[in-house]
């Protein structure tokens, strides 16, 4: 089943809601999941992918980072360590929270079943970020930082 990307507003009103900020966001002319992104796949009940949700690396920092509310210090600190301990548990959240826009567009219940990077993506996940439709949205989070996220749906 298609259905339509979400816009900036939804994915503004779902970060913001999350991770209690208001995020600056804006769609991107073009988008696709890379190599280094942090991807979530989701999948149905059945085991299909129905959605991924990518973050580059800085923004899966921001979001991450927000959501532990880590002082303007320690957000630097994070951003040179990358992705681990706690801001990767974080970011897991961040992805399981994205399924609310994914569903919406699509009207399939999905879940998210694996978190890797982009390079890392399991076969039948990098066949559907290739051949699905993407959306991509440039965001800011005062204190945290700005990055791209990218959410793909089936055609």
């Amino acid at each position: 089943m298609a259905g339509r990307l979400p816009e900036a507003r939804e994915i503004r009103s779902t970060l913001g809601t999350l991770l209690g900020r208001d995020p600056e966001v804006e769609p991107l002319a073009q988008a696709a999941v890379e190599a280094g992104d942090w991807v979530g796949v989701y999948r149905d009940n059945g085991g299909e992918v129905r959605g991924l949700c990518a973050f580059d690396p800085e923004g899966a920092v921001a979001v991450a980072a927000a959501l532990s509310m880590l002082p303007p210090g320690a957000v630097a600190e994070a951003r040179a360590a990358g992705i681990e301990g706690t801001l990767r548990e974080n970011l897991h959240e961040v992805l399981n929270v994205c399924v609310v826009p994914l569903s919406r567009a699509t009207g399939i219940s999905m879940r998210l079943r694996e978190m890797v990077r982009g390079d890392g993506l399991p076969a039948e996940a990098a066949a559907f970020a290739a051949a699905g439709r993407a959306g991509g949205y440039a965001f800011e989070l005062p204190v945290y930082g700005a990055g791209r996220m990218v959410l793909v749906i089936g055609v």
